[in-house]
């Protein structure tokens, strides 16, 4: 898995919405980097809206969930906050833009057939990814129906 994580973030080439940078990795969608502060993403893209809040853990560690849309960037990201207190930090940044792609050129819209080119991609239902190399790893998801890629998710760790 390390090679599939080098081979999509070893791009010297990106796309950009407006701005912002449109390319996907292993670590980051775009201009949002999974486990960063919100406020450094919102520095980035200006502020979002909240979508949904949901508790969430067990009786021990437990934290909050907040989903929060960007429309101007085309991203919805996944905050995760402990409970006791502590910064808001991305567990998860997802798109159903066409305009976010891996460097090899894969995003929302790409076929299957192509999706399973990528190095160390591993398949499963409806869910290709990418990275994930243990379940505290971060890793791209690709999310596929009726043969298509329909949404992209970057994620602070496998799940």
């Amino acid at each position: 898995m390390v090679t599939a994580c080098a081979a999509c973030a070893s791009s010297t080439t990106t796309q950009s919405v407006g701005h912002i940078s449109a390319l996907v990795t292993v670590r980051s969608l775009g201009p949002v980097v999974v486990r960063e502060d919100r406020q450094a993403v919102e520095k980035k893209v200006g502020n979002g809206k909240l979508l949904s809040t949901t508790p969430a853990g067990d009786p021990q560690h437990r934290w909050q969930i907040e989903t929060v849309a960007y429309p101007a960037v085309q991203i919805t990201v996944r905050y995760v906050t402990p409970v006791t207190g502590g910064v808001q930090s991305v567990e998860e940044v997802e798109t159903e833009s066409s305009r976010f792609k891996t460097s090899q050129g894969v995003g929302v819209g790409s076929p299957l057939s192509t999706v399973m080119t990528l190095p160390g991609v591993l398949c499963s239902g409806g869910t290709c990814q990418v990275g994930f190399a243990s379940n505290k790893l971060p890793g791209i998801s690709f999310f596929v129906s009726t043969g298509r890629v329909t949404r992209v998710a970057v994620q602070a760790s496998g799940h």
